[in-house]
């Protein structure tokens, strides 16, 4: 493009830009107008793009004409006045460097959700705490869930389960004391007066389902790990990815061998509150997770997390 094609372009955007960096409060995105117009409404980006508008007076007929013959301007409310196109935005954000491809890209991987697949974030203490509740009562579907729904009484009940998932894994080591002040477990639940403690703490699991890749599901006040298969057994490979996204390297020693004293202790923790519990709290369940049948398969889903857990890193 021309040196003078170059400078009434220019012009136009230096104008746009300096209206949106002024007038609207995030200023503009990435150094970018292509991006910030995608995060603001229609009326906001025509209410940019008028205000920015140059007479026609200002470029000369030619430049004019050529401009938007090329599409890079067109004409804006009134007929004497021309403002941007997206196509004359983007040209002169690549031509100063703002944007190109890659960057726009990359942009929208992270925006749109395209990224999510590549990246396991490391849950949280609380997130660590409520889906091992979830794998020690084996609350594995919508029927076996954690309905907060229900009573005080099943609700006080979770509670108390929830604190024993809590303090094994702070007996393992798993996660650190969250005690706080001279009341136990306070910062565990939160401090919320209008609700349960448990409410509480299910209720702000909003990004659970995205780092568990969707295996945590919640609807309603209703929580669980989506890990039945469609004839009601384990998948085995979706579990072993939650555990190792409790336990990580923790269950192998220095030399990267399992540790399976703590391995057995899980286990054995798990099936004692399934058993204890499972009856219930699911007892409008057509069928029993607490039966033996699915030790194995958790076995194998925890073991594998560790022998495994190159794969999900």
């Amino acid at each position: 493009m021309s040196n003078d094609k170059n400078k009434y372009l220019s012009k136009m955007y230096d104008k746009l830009y300096n209206n949106v960096e002024r007038e609207k409060s995030s200023g503009v995105r990435y150094d970018s107008i292509i991006i910030t117009f995608m995060e603001t409404t229609k009326n906001g980006v025509m209410h940019f793009l008028q205000e920015s508008a140059l007479e026609d007076y200002e470029i000369p007929d030619s430049i004019l004409v050529e401009l938007q013959d090329k599409g890079y301007i067109r004409r804006a409310n009134f007929p004497d006045q021309y403002t941007l196109t997206a196509k004359g935005v983007w040209e002169t954000e690549k031509d100063f460097g703002n944007l190109n491809e890659e960057k726009l890209i990359k942009y929208l991987d992270k925006k749109n959700g395209y990224d999510s697949f590549e990246k396991v974030k490391n849950l949280s203490e609380k997130s660590k705490v409520r889906i091992f509740t979830l794998i020690s009562t084996r609350a594995f579907s919508e029927e076996n869930s954690l309905d907060l729904k229900e009573d005080e009484r099943i609700k006080n009940r979770w509670k108390k389960i929830t604190e024993k998932n809590y303090e094994k894994l702070k007996d393992l080591n798993i996660i650190k004391d969250l005690e706080k002040g001279e009341s136990k477990k306070g910062h565990l639940f939160g401090n919320a007066k209008a609700e349960s403690p448990i409410v509480n703490l299910f209720r702000h699991s909003e990004k659970l389902p995205r780092r568990t890749k969707n295996v945590f599901t919640s609807s309603n006040l209703s929580y669980f790990l989506d890990l039945l298969n469609d004839d009601n057994n384990i998948n085995t490979k979706k579990l072993s990815f939650i555990f190792w996204l409790i336990f990580q390297d923790n269950l192998v020693d220095d030399n990267g061998d399992l540790k399976m004293t703590e391995v057995q202790e899980i286990l054995d923790f798990c099936k004692k509150v399934s058993r204890k519990e499972g009856i219930y709290l699911f007892k409008n369940s057509d069928y029993d997770l607490s039966d033996p049948s699915y030790d194995e398969q958790i076995k194998e889903a925890l073991i594998d997390s560790v022998l495994s857990r190159d794969k999900w890193k």
